[in-house]
């Protein structure tokens, strides 16, 4: 961060009588570069397990942290429906915000959620949203205080139809410009039987 301070997410087991595989998120930071770490802080205080954890850090030190939510967690995977979920840091990691949950379309699942930040400095988090197979998203003006209605990116569709897998993940990144790239595996077409590798601009 503008601080010289590393910060750093992760999964590991959190078991309990009630969970023998419960992959928690984990938070970490280093003020010497990495030689010594604080303490671990866990983000999820239920019996619920995570995967694919992704972090932001904005001009502000405002920390953003993303994840997919469901059953156990282990070799990276989740059983059953899944969710995406959003959690924040106001003060550089000291306390964190309540995980919420992204709405879902339907009452089945949500995976692969990535974050990226625009060149108005609003929050962007893009999802795959089944079984529509869609690619959705949702934008923040508030630093990830409230969000927009989760829309279908157009004229993309997810993996689904071709194959359905338990570790993909999307990724994104600003260019200098200050564009949002998400880049994602999926199809131009609703109906191919092939995937691409899809890189979608947003410009705010």
């Amino acid at each position: 961060d503008s601080q010289n301070r590393l910060h750093y997410v992760y999964t590991q087991n959190s078991p309990s009588a009630a969970c023998a595989n419960c992959y928690h998120v984990f938070y970490r930071q280093s003020t010497d570069n990495g030689e010594t770490w604080s303490d671990p802080v866990d983000l999820i205080d239920t019996q619920i397990g995570a995967v694919k954890p992704q972090i932001l850090v904005d001009k502000s030190d405002n920390i953003y942290l993303v994840w997919e939510t469901g059953d156990g967690g282990g070799l990276g995977q989740l059983s059953g429906d899944t969710s995406v979920t959003f959690a924040a840091s106001y003060d550089a990691g000291k306390t964190w915000t309540i995980p919420v949950n992204f709405p879902l379309a339907t009452d089945e699942s949500a995976k692969n959620i990535t974050i990226g930040l625009d060149r108005n400095n609003d929050l962007v988090v893009a999802w795959w949203s089944l079984p529509e197979d869609l690619i959705m998203y949702q934008t923040s003006t508030d630093n990830g205080r409230s969000w927009s209605d989760p829309l279908p990116i157009p004229l993309v569709w997810g993996a689904a139809g071709v194959y359905k897998s338990n570790l993909d993940d999307y990724a994104m990144a600003s260019d200098s410009a200050g564009n949002l790239h998400l880049v994602a595996v999926g199809r131009v077409e609703k109906a191919q039987t092939d995937l691409n590798i899809l890189n979608l601009v947003w410009d705010g």
